[in-house]
């Protein structure tokens, strides 16, 4: 028996065993209750569209996937699985309702996120330090919740960075695409996803050496992997504190940390070369901060800066950090 998961929403369920599977109990006129509208942002799995609900005109976000392409269902079953653990957290994308229309095809509709973070270095530049600052916490706070849950996000990058806004520069920000999370068996919080509900130990986290061995085409996927997923396919929670070094390097600078035109060449550059902060971008950016992002892209995944130290760091000192309150 496959994996099921049922998502509710009012008197409408969905219910989907992996593989092909798949009950539903959606009236006809409601498998057309969105209407779909221009691309929002593309992410590696595909383009996010406008969708507006028909009968109260509010807006959202939908994915659509082919039921017949089954990688795309695992995956799909997977981020599911993963959304549905941070259901009111403020700081990662809502999932709304799943469902299958007449065509076979399958939609996630998630809240609105008008764009990611590539949108606004184009429409508006690089972060101030004090955005960054700010963006900074976010991040991390929402990471660490995340890790805390069992769950290492593996592909933190400006694309999956969402904003509410794109009309402002202080948009809030969200973690998307959860597609390539994982789930961590095993863990002193182990999470179970099982017929439809989620268990949790009492006490826990990840453990400090939880990781999970990557897939080639997982992180030749990604334009700027951590040395460890490089060298020993290891992806674990230093990995993603070292993405988020990565997207920080970014924000402040407005600049790519290594930059070659071809991703094999890129990867070279992460084991061989040091981040440089010699460019005009960096001349009015203070030492606190530079030192920042080298504690969190340390090369030696076992010496790098967990994410209680880079909170603790004198540069996010000075601000009062973002603490969203436990889930009950």
């Amino acid at each position: 028996m496959g994996n099921k998961f049922s998502i509710s929403m009012g008197d409408d369920a969905f219910v989907m065993e992996e593989g092909t599977k798949m009950k539903k109990n959606l009236l006809p006129e409601q498998q057309h209750r969105y209407k779909f509208g221009h691309v929002l942002h593309s992410m590696s799995d595909g383009q996010r569209r406008m969708a507006t609900n028909n009968a109260t005109g509010k807006k959202y976000c939908m994915h659509r996937i082919c039921k017949g392409d089954k990688a795309d269902l695992k995956a799909f079953h997977k981020e599911v699985e993963i959304m549905r653990l941070f259901i009111g957290h403020p700081c990662v994308v809502q999932l709304v309702e799943v469902y299958e229309d007449t065509f076979n095809h399958i939609h996630l509709i998630t809240e609105l996120c008008e764009g990611n973070l590539i949108d606004r270095f184009i429409k508006n530049g690089y972060y101030t330090e004090d955005q960054a600052q700010e963006a900074a916490r976010t991040l991390l706070e929402t990471v660490d919740y995340c890790h805390a849950m069992g769950v290492i996000i593996r592909d933190i990058k400006p694309e999956n960075i969402l904003l509410k806004k794109t009309n402002t520069e202080n948009a809030s920000i969200k973690i998307g695409n959860l597609g390539n999370a994982y789930s961590v068996p095993g863990s002193k919080s182990a999470i179970k996803i099982a017929e439809h509900h989620v268990e949790m130990e009492a006490h826990g986290g990840l453990p400090h050496d939880a990781a999970c061995v990557c897939e080639d085409d997982f992180y030749v996927s990604s334009f700027y992997p951590a040395p460890e997923v490089l060298t020993l396919h290891r992806c674990g929670r230093e990995s993603d504190v070292w993405s988020l070094g990565m997207v920080l390097y970014m924000a402040l600078s407005g600049r790519a940390p290594f930059y070659e035109a071809h991703k094999e060449n890129v990867q070279d550059e992460i084991l061989s070369r040091d981040l440089s902060f010699t460019s005009p971008a960096w001349d009015d950016i203070s030492e606190a901060a530079k030192d920042f992002i080298l504690k969190a892209t340390v090369k030696d995944y076992r010496l790098r800066a967990t994410i209680s130290e880079l909170l603790a760091h004198p540069w996010l000192s000075t601000g009062s950090p973002l603490n969203p309150k436990p889930l009950a």
